[in-house]
């Protein structure tokens, strides 16, 4: 009789190797972002009196703890970056440890796989204790990787240890958040739909103690304990005992709950569905509309509520940049500086419109790995008319989000007094779609081409991300800025519009995707 923990160690060997490309990008992608705010900040605000300008600025207005937490000590490189970062980068390392736990324990549960392994001689609770050890690991990975990199960048020692370990802690607390809905849920998607809500809650709890008058309710919020660390200032590191208590308490709930559920099933069981289908669900693009609509509402309706965050800090920030003497030297006087934060703010959303889209488009995969995809084409439908229904909603939604997101930002600019039209923004964020298109149709074609490879897509954002948006401060290479495709895009509002790039990459695009057809046509399913 096997020991509830045996092959415990084998498996996590299994999962680190299986997704070592994966976890890797993640921990890059997330030590990159307090890193270059650290090397940066000398650049960004050269003197005192800038830096007295912007503390006193930021510290003033509440928005900016709605959005980050409260500005303290920003005279100085290390509280500028942790008060900027460290949020932000928890949340990215929570998404990291939600998504490998789930993986490895409700998807691998969900297509079989843990089945043949509890066949063998592998414990009862071997998978789940392997999915978050994976995720503590590479949790803690990210928590070295941001302690070298800021030490590296001249960043005090104690302060870049209590930033990083901060960050990990996010990070471990949400992979134990995981487990437990991953034994809640009966779908891989729902455990993650509920993990990320969680998440969701916690960052609003943290926002609503930091920018209203009930501070204490930040100390319910594990997001609220990252930011109370307060690296490179008080450093309290005994933030970490609420975090490794929480972490110890929802992974026993776990183990728990993993013991009275059926094997393969969640505590809330799945709803049988009705004996006859409905006749929206007669075609492919019925079935791709109920596969998407939950996650497009979502990411539609989280990109207004952080439109609607950012935007309402637009005249602060401006006002900020205006003062700037670095400001002033590279663009000089008589700028609408409203209108050049919305631009960035706009080109954020393309990114995030990028992501939802390759999120959506491999959807399809999952479906391929799952089996469902042969069953379908075992009836008339046609290969064609099965991955254009996915394209659709790739292609659609993730244009519907760009929108969404810009547009919120305008209007709550505007209501606090902006005078930047919302037309403009409105036109911001249409030629950040070929951009968008774009990237989607490159993962179309790892996806129709060589489809384990489809996951490169996610290096590709990663990429061009920080080309992006951090390729000018580091002063990168014109050809390497080119690369991204979001470099060639109309900063507008208050840019200048080249009308070539927005006919040439939506003609790269339709090629992409033609090819990515074609290529499907030919290759084997679930290969």
């Amino acid at each position: 009789m096997n020991e509830p923990l045996t092959g415990v160690g084998v498996l996590i060997r299994h999962a680190v190797r299986l997704d070592r490309v994966r976890l890797l990008v993640w921990v890059l992608g997330i030590t990159f972002i307090p890193v270059v705010t650290y090397a940066t900040y000398a650049t960004t605000y050269p003197t005192q009196a800038d830096r007295l300008a912007l503390s006193a600025t930021l510290r003033s207005n509440p928005s900016f703890s709605l959005l980050l937490g409260p500005a303290s000590n920003l005279t100085g490189a290390g509280g500028y970056t942790a008060w900027r970062t460290v949020v932000i980068t928890g949340v990215f390392a929570a998404v990291m440890s939600i998504l490998t736990v789930v993986r490895h324990t409700r998807s691998d549960e969900e297509t079989g796989r843990t089945e043949l392994l509890a066949a063998g001689c592998v414990g009862r609770y071997a998978p789940l204790a392997s999915g978050v050890a994976t995720a503590v690991i590479a949790s803690l990975a990210v928590g070295a990787a941001i302690a070298i990199g800021l030490v590296a960048s001249g960043g005090g020692t104690a302060g870049a240890i209590a930033f990083a370990a901060s960050v990990a802690a996010a990070g471990i607390v949400f992979a134990a958040v995981a487990a437990v809905a991953a034994q809640i849920a009966s779908f891989a998607r729902t455990a993650i739909s509920l993990s990320v809500g969680i998440l969701a809650l916690a960052y609003l709890i943290r926002a609503w103690g930091d920018a209203s008058a009930f501070h204490w309710v930040t100390w319910v919020s594990p997001l609220g304990w990252t930011e109370k660390m307060n690296p490179f200032s008080a450093n309290r590191w005994w933030m970490l005992v609420l975090s490794a208590a929480a972490t110890v308490a929802l992974t026993v709930l776990a183990a728990r709950l993993a013991a009275r559920r059926d094997f393969g099933r969640g505590l809330i069981a799945a709803h049988h569905g009705p004996v006859d289908a409905s006749p929206r669900l007669s075609g492919a693009f019925g079935l791709a509309w109920r596969l998407h609509r939950g996650r497009l509402i979502g990411w539609s309706l989280g990109l207004a509520v952080y439109g609607t965050l950012i935007g309402s800090v637009a005249r602060s920030i401006a006002s900020v940049i205006a003062n700037s003497a670095l400001a002033k030297t590279f663009l000089g006087t008589g700028h609408d500086f409203v209108a050049l934060y919305l631009a960035e703010i706009i080109g954020l959303m393309g990114i995030v419109g990028t992501v939802y889209g390759i999120q959506a488009l491999l959807t399809a995969r999952t479906e391929e790995v799952e089996g469902r995809v042969e069953l379908l084409l075992s009836t008339p439908l046609t290969r064609d008319r099965w991955l254009a229904s996915h394209l659709l909603f790739a292609l659609a939604g993730s244009a519907l989000v760009v929108i969404v997101g810009a547009l919120s930002a305008g209007v709550t600019a505007n209501l606090d007094g902006a005078s930047t039209s919302i037309g403009a923004v409105f036109a911001g964020a249409l030629v950040q779609i070929p951009a968008v298109w774009l990237i989607i149709g490159v993962t179309a074609v790892l996806f129709g081409t060589v489809p384990r490879m489809s996951v490169l897509a996610w290096s590709i954002i990663t990429a061009t991300f920080i080309i992006s948006f951090f390729g000018p401060l580091l002063k990168l290479p014109r050809a390497i800025l080119d690369l991204s495709a979001f470099t060639h895009v109309p900063r507008l509002p208050g840019g200048s519009v080249d009308a070539l790039p927005l006919v040439v990459l939506p003609v790269g695009a339709v090629v992409l995707l033609a090819v990515a057809l074609v290529t499907f046509r030919r290759r084997s399913i679930a290969s």
